[in-house]
């Protein structure tokens, strides 16, 4: 059988990182998984935890860290041909889900295997955006023999570039061809567009759902929208369009209140929590798209550090339990 390595990245994730380890060393794959632990500095206690599920924690200074090269240290360091790769507040949403995403690797041209993420039915979790499926999932292949992905524009190339490493699977032989690039965001955006671009076969399985939840309040909305939109727009030329405000609004209203186990308190503080991170949202794309249209790059970089003096770490939970 093929020795899968699963890689994460840690810092300070002592409070969820259990569940994320459990869910891992419990799958049902017949097959050696070994965990290396990218650890930046955590000062609480998630290498003895990492330790406990006999992960093996590499020391990164936090100065050294980048969603990049990181990652590239676990590349270099996994022993297995299959990596996988999630982040410290996730966790698989099924016993047998790196079977079934190791079973997409019998095509021996597929070089990576992506799933999705979503939000658990839990109560500290925002219950407008709790995990529903609407359609049959069917996996989606990406591959552009004819080189045509390179000839296409910077937009036309976006559209295909959607990736997400909170749920990913990759040939290792792929990641040491192209490695991550040196970067604080959209890593695997960017390692996606290489590949294309060097006719690689990827694949989306949306079956293969992994938990994930950052509480989104104002200032997160806002700031982790601003960098999205900074790294997009620099890297693949795409100006966001100015979201809509009140269907979101609407919508999550309709989940929260048709919803009878929820209790009335909780429902009228979801209901603000959903204002104020649509809020962030909104005024986030509505000041980038004024600074990248009216003003130099100088001003947009400087915008940027303004907002934004770090990538923003998400809370895994409310404090309404």
């Amino acid at each position: 059988m093929t020795l899968i390595s699963v890689i994460i990245p840690v810092k300070n994730g002592a409070g969820i990182l259990d569940k994320c380890l459990s869910a891992i060393t419990n799958q049902t794959i017949a097959t050696e998984i070994n965990i290396i632990v990218l650890d930046s500095g955590s000062t609480d206690n998630s290498v003895i935890i990492a330790e406990s599920f006999g992960a093996r924690v590499i020391n990164i200074p936090p100065k050294d860290f980048n969603h990049g090269l990181t990652r590239n240290i676990g590349v270099e360091q996994a022993s297995g041909s299959l990596l996988y790769f999630t982040v410290q507040d996730a966790y698989l949403a099924e016993r047998d889900q790196l079977e079934k995403m190791s079973a997409h690797f019998i095509d021996s041209e597929l070089q990576a295997v992506v799933g999705m993420q979503a939000t658990p039915h839990e109560r500290d979790k925002n219950p407008a955006d709790w995990f529903k499926r609407i359609t049959k999932p069917n996996t989606v292949f990406r591959h552009f023999p004819d080189g045509s992905f390179g000839a296409m524009s910077l937009r036309e190339q976006f559209k295909y570039c959607s990736w997400d490493n909170v749920n990913a699977m990759y040939r290792k032989s792929a990641l040491v061809n192209i490695p991550f690039i040196k970067t604080d965001f959209a890593e695997d955006w960017s390692w996606v567009k290489a590949a294309l671009t060097a006719k690689m076969k990827i694949a989306f399985d949306p079956s293969l759902v992994a938990y994930h939840y950052h509480h989104r309040n104002f200032g997160y909305s806002f700031r982790v929208e601003y960098i999205i939109n900074y790294n997009f727009f620099t890297r693949f030329g795409v100006y966001p369009a100015l979201p809509p405000l009140l269907r979101p609004l609407a919508t999550a209203w309709k989940r929260i209140w048709s919803n009878n186990n929820i209790p009335f308190g909780e429902k009228v503080y979801w209901t603000i929590h959903n204002f104020n991170s649509q809020a962030g949202n909104f005024s986030s794309h509505l000041i980038f798209i004024i600074v990248s249209r009216f003003f130099s790059k100088r001003t947009l970089d400087r915008s940027l550090l303004f907002f934004c003096k770090s990538v923003p770490q998400g809370a895994a939970n409310s404090s309404t339990t």
